[in-house]
Protein backbone atom coordinates (compact mmCIF):
# COMPACT_ATOMS: atom_id res chain seq x y z
CA UNK A 1 0.00 0.00 0.00
CA UNK A 2 2.97 2.39 0.12
CA UNK A 3 3.72 4.98 2.51
CA UNK A 4 1.23 8.26 2.81
CA UNK A 5 -2.03 8.79 3.08
CA UNK A 6 -3.89 5.77 0.96
CA UNK A 7 -7.35 6.15 -0.19
CA UNK A 8 -9.68 3.49 1.60
CA UNK A 9 -11.56 1.60 -1.23
CA UNK A 10 -14.55 -1.00 -0.63
CA UNK A 11 -16.90 -2.25 -2.57
CA UNK A 12 -20.75 -1.99 -2.46
CA UNK A 13 -21.60 -4.73 -0.76
CA UNK A 14 -19.18 -4.48 2.04
CA UNK A 15 -21.55 -2.42 3.88
CA UNK A 16 -24.47 -5.06 3.44
CA UNK A 17 -21.56 -7.79 5.00
CA UNK A 18 -20.40 -5.84 7.79
CA UNK A 19 -24.22 -4.76 8.80
CA UNK A 20 -24.57 -8.99 9.04
CA UNK A 21 -21.32 -9.85 10.93
CA UNK A 22 -22.14 -7.16 13.17
CA UNK A 23 -26.20 -8.07 13.96
CA UNK A 24 -26.07 -11.91 12.57
CA UNK A 25 -22.42 -13.25 13.54
CA UNK A 26 -21.74 -10.82 16.47
CA UNK A 27 -25.12 -10.05 18.03
CA UNK A 28 -24.90 -6.69 18.51
CA UNK A 29 -28.38 -4.90 18.92
CA UNK A 30 -29.32 -2.61 16.73
CA UNK A 31 -28.27 0.78 18.17
CA UNK A 32 -24.82 -0.86 18.78
CA UNK A 33 -24.61 -2.09 14.81
CA UNK A 34 -25.67 1.22 13.46
CA UNK A 35 -23.39 2.52 15.79
CA UNK A 36 -20.58 0.82 14.08
CA UNK A 37 -21.33 1.29 11.05
CA UNK A 38 -20.81 5.12 11.69
CA UNK A 39 -17.79 4.27 12.73
CA UNK A 40 -16.82 2.88 9.57
CA UNK A 41 -18.18 5.72 7.72
CA UNK A 42 -16.04 8.16 9.29
CA UNK A 43 -13.45 6.35 8.12
CA UNK A 44 -13.96 7.92 4.76
CA UNK A 45 -13.77 4.72 2.90
CA UNK A 46 -14.94 5.53 -1.05
CA UNK A 47 -17.76 2.74 -2.41
CA UNK A 48 -17.00 1.60 -5.33
CA UNK A 49 -19.51 -0.26 -7.35
CA UNK A 50 -17.92 -2.91 -9.48
CA UNK A 51 -18.37 -2.13 -12.89
CA UNK A 52 -18.36 -5.59 -15.96
CA UNK A 53 -14.58 -5.10 -16.00
CA UNK A 54 -14.07 -5.98 -12.40
CA UNK A 55 -16.65 -8.30 -12.29
CA UNK A 56 -14.98 -10.23 -14.84
CA UNK A 57 -12.02 -10.16 -12.89
CA UNK A 58 -13.99 -11.91 -10.09
CA UNK A 59 -15.33 -14.51 -11.89
CA UNK A 60 -11.83 -15.15 -12.92
CA UNK A 61 -10.98 -15.09 -9.03
CA UNK A 62 -13.58 -17.09 -7.98
CA UNK A 63 -12.28 -20.43 -10.64
CA UNK A 64 -9.21 -20.02 -10.44
CA UNK A 65 -9.07 -19.28 -6.52
CA UNK A 66 -12.70 -20.67 -4.95
CA UNK A 67 -13.39 -17.58 -3.86
CA UNK A 68 -17.47 -16.72 -3.34
CA UNK A 69 -18.01 -14.01 -5.49
CA UNK A 70 -18.30 -11.63 -2.83
CA UNK A 71 -14.70 -12.14 -2.16
CA UNK A 72 -13.41 -12.55 -5.49
CA UNK A 73 -14.97 -8.35 -6.00
CA UNK A 74 -12.09 -7.47 -3.31
CA UNK A 75 -9.65 -9.21 -5.46
CA UNK A 76 -10.59 -8.06 -8.73
CA UNK A 77 -10.92 -4.66 -6.82
CA UNK A 78 -7.47 -4.25 -5.49
CA UNK A 79 -6.18 -5.76 -9.35
CA UNK A 80 -8.40 -3.05 -11.18
CA UNK A 81 -7.07 -0.03 -9.04
CA UNK A 82 -3.76 -1.30 -8.27
CA UNK A 83 -4.14 -1.32 -4.83
CA UNK A 84 -3.14 -3.62 -1.76
CA UNK A 85 -6.27 -5.81 0.14
CA UNK A 86 -6.79 -5.53 4.12
CA UNK A 87 -8.49 -8.19 5.23
CA UNK A 88 -8.18 -11.08 8.05
CA UNK A 89 -9.97 -14.11 6.50
CA UNK A 90 -7.04 -16.54 5.52
CA UNK A 91 -8.56 -17.92 2.71
CA UNK A 92 -8.96 -14.30 0.97
CA UNK A 93 -5.63 -13.53 2.20
CA UNK A 94 -3.87 -16.49 0.03
CA UNK A 95 -5.89 -15.64 -2.98
CA UNK A 96 -5.57 -12.38 -3.14
CA UNK A 97 -1.28 -12.90 -2.75
CA UNK A 98 -1.73 -15.64 -5.08
CA UNK A 99 -3.24 -12.91 -7.22
CA UNK A 100 -0.09 -10.61 -7.28
CA UNK A 101 -2.60 -8.38 -4.61
CA UNK A 102 -0.52 -6.58 -1.68
CA UNK A 103 -2.16 -8.13 1.27
CA UNK A 104 -2.38 -6.07 4.82
CA UNK A 105 -1.44 -6.87 7.49
CA UNK A 106 1.30 -9.03 7.09
CA UNK A 107 -0.15 -12.72 7.92
CA UNK A 108 -3.27 -11.81 8.28
CA UNK A 109 -6.05 -14.55 8.99
CA UNK A 110 -8.59 -15.28 11.23
CA UNK A 111 -6.69 -16.83 13.74
CA UNK A 112 -4.81 -12.92 14.19
CA UNK A 113 -8.62 -11.60 14.31
CA UNK A 114 -9.28 -9.65 17.57
CA UNK A 115 -12.71 -9.09 18.56
CA UNK A 116 -13.41 -4.96 18.24
CA UNK A 117 -15.34 -4.42 21.35
CA UNK A 118 -18.37 -1.48 20.67
CA UNK A 119 -19.43 0.73 23.78
CA UNK A 120 -22.81 2.54 22.39
CA UNK A 121 -23.18 6.09 23.05
CA UNK A 122 -26.77 5.71 21.56
CA UNK A 123 -29.67 5.27 23.93
CA UNK A 124 -30.79 1.57 24.44
CA UNK A 125 -34.25 2.54 22.42
CA UNK A 126 -36.54 1.16 19.76
CA UNK A 127 -36.59 4.52 18.35
CA UNK A 128 -32.69 4.63 17.09
CA UNK A 129 -33.29 5.93 13.84
CA UNK A 130 -34.28 9.09 15.68
CA UNK A 131 -31.23 9.71 17.54
CA UNK A 132 -29.21 12.99 17.55
CA UNK A 133 -26.33 10.86 16.42
CA UNK A 134 -27.78 9.46 13.49
CA UNK A 135 -29.26 12.88 12.53
CA UNK A 136 -26.08 14.65 12.32
CA UNK A 137 -24.48 11.52 10.17
CA UNK A 138 -27.35 11.78 7.82
CA UNK A 139 -27.15 15.37 7.69
CA UNK A 140 -23.47 15.84 7.40
CA UNK A 141 -24.04 12.56 4.49
CA UNK A 142 -26.87 14.88 2.95
CA UNK A 143 -24.20 17.74 2.98
CA UNK A 144 -21.71 16.25 1.53
CA UNK A 145 -24.17 14.76 -1.44
CA UNK A 146 -25.20 18.38 -2.02
CA UNK A 147 -21.98 20.14 -2.35
CA UNK A 148 -20.59 17.25 -4.84
CA UNK A 149 -23.75 18.01 -6.88
CA UNK A 150 -24.60 14.29 -6.66
CA UNK A 151 -28.27 15.43 -5.58
CA UNK A 152 -29.83 18.53 -5.36
CA UNK A 153 -31.53 20.74 -2.45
Amino acid sequence: MGQGTAELLVPSHFWIEVTNVLVRRRGRTTPTAVEGLIVLDRLGARTVDPDRPVLLLAIDAMERYGLSAYDAVYVALAQATEAGLATLDRHLAQAATEARVVVEPEGSGRLAERRAEYTSTLPPSPSWARSALVGRHIAELRRQAVKSGAVTR
